[in-house]
């Protein structure tokens, strides 16, 4: 598998959420508001307007070097689950991040309505959610190739 391909899997899954998120903007929706303004659990961290454009440009700038890390160094890894993974978390994560750091919400538009409980998300949500299974996945299959390495070298008796 090329080293560029958790580069260009984040890619994908960047420009096809920001994608949805047009038409879901462009389109009339439901009664139901589609931003969602939080970024954290910690209230604190929820308010967009604390935070002034050179924090933001300073925000943009950390993520794109700490997902600009990941995407390097994972690279060099031959496993295929663990580089889809974190071209999944890292498409997911800088498409959300982008979203909130300009816009100060996350649009989301995929929903799962039930009588109790409304399940609604976007492309970006789903692809880290599903990149961070696959990374999991993938460090598995890592641990039990070393320890198959490891069993097959020891020598008998000792």
């Amino acid at each position: 598998m090329k080293r560029s391909f958790p580069f260009w899997t984040a890619g994908m899954v960047f420009f096809a959420d920001k994608t949805f998120q047009g038409i879901a903007l462009s389109e009339s929706m439901q009664a139901k508001d589609i931003y969602n303004y939080a970024i954290c659990f910690y209230p604190a961290l929820n308010d967009y307007n604390t935070i002034n454009t050179p924090m933001r440009i300073l925000l943009l700038l950390l993520l794109t070097g700490c997902l600009y890390i990941l995407l390097k160094y994972s690279s060099s890894s031959k496993n295929s689950d663990l580089l889809l993974g974190v071209g999944f978390v890292a498409g997911g994560a800088f498409s959300n991040s982008i979203s909130w750091i300009f816009q100060g919400s996350v649009v989301d538009y995929i929903g799962f309505f039930t009588p109790n409980y409304d399940l609604i998300f976007n492309l970006a949500d789903l692809a880290y959610i599903s990149g961070t299974l696959l990374v999991l996945l993938g460090v598995a299959r890592e641990v039990l190739w070393m320890l198959e390495r490891i069993r097959k070298t020891r020598v008998p008796g000792n």
